[in-house]
């Protein structure tokens, strides 16, 4: 199954990174994968919708999240992102703050989408 890929929604083109569900392994397999195709756009072009409900983490993972979203910074017009609760907002909360980057959380992946294609 492939986790990172360009889609649609009403028309506006936005990068998916479908991270639901991902035990440790493969999601520190998918965030490379994402990285490499962020770092291919234009910058200020991107929007970018993570979906992370279900998905397992661990210190690794929170470091080589970091790094992904400080990297994509300068590609990244707005990020939506879905499934976050529990330990995963102190998580976020902690990326948010060491990479300057605006992650906006939502309930459902409508609700993400449409704040999405806004931006």
């Amino acid at each position: 199954m492939e986790r990172v890929y360009f889609s649609q929604h009403k028309g506006k083109k936005f990068l998916y990174v479908d991270m639901s569900n991902c035990d440790i392994k493969e999601f520190l397999s998918t965030i490379p994968k994402a990285k490499e195709l962020v770092k291919k756009q234009p910058e200020k072009s991107v929007l970018v919708f993570t979906d992370v409900t279900d998905a397992h983490y661990n210190s690794e993972v929170t470091d080589a999240l970091k790094d992904y979203t400080k990297s994509n910074k300068p590609y990244v017009i707005a990020s939506a992102v879905l499934g976050v609760n529990g330990l995963k907002q102190v998580i976020f909360n902690g990326i948010m703050r060491f990479t300057g980057r605006r992650l906006v959380m939502f309930d459902t992946k409508d609700q993400a989408l449409n704040w999405l294609i806004e931006q």
